[in-house]
């Protein structure tokens, strides 16, 4: 089963998975308040971050965006006096900001490409990644979960 996996390319495994929408992404000059507007509108509770490159770099979700607007907060009672935006300043901050606060590793993303073995991508989902980002040649990148592949296990056993 094992060369199964590293004989396996992920562009193969792509074409037996549901079939997913367009990738969504957010810019690290996006402010708080933008990114989780975009994500409600997507409904999506993770996006990955298009950093200065032009590399999707890190990955960031509603949790993140929560927490570090209210980080500075004490008690529940100051939480309940949020009445409007502006008690929230952080809201204003980029999303750099928040990167920057944390060790580089929290937010970062992993790549592989789409003619990697799926045996390299199920490595890093088992390292605590829950999600990788697969490079497609033809310009339609993805990202894969563990959710995915269990999905494609279940499949294949079935």
């Amino acid at each position: 089963m094992n060369s199964f996996f590293e004989d396996m390319k992920l562009s193969a495994l792509k074409s037996e998975l549901p079939l997913r929408s367009k990738l969504h992404a957010i810019s690290i000059e996006s402010d708080i308040n933008s990114a989780l507007e975009y994500l409600d509108s997507e409904k999506l509770i993770l996006a990955p971050v298009l950093d200065h490159s032009g590399k999707y770099s890190y990955i960031i979700g509603v949790h993140d965006l929560v927490y570090y607007c209210i980080s500075d907060i004490e008690s529940i009672d100051e939480i309940k006096l949020i009445s409007d935006k502006e008690s929230l300043p952080k809201l204003n901050h980029k999303i750099h900001q928040m990167i920057e606060m944390k060790p580089k590793e929290y937010f970062m993303l992993e790549h592989v490409d789409s003619n990697d073995s799926v045996k390299k991508a199920l490595e890093l989902l088992s390292k605590g990644n829950h999600k990788v980002f697969v490079n497609d040649q033809d310009k339609n990148s993805w990202l894969l979960s563990q959710h995915d592949m269990i999905i494609y296990l279940i499949i294949l056993f079935e």
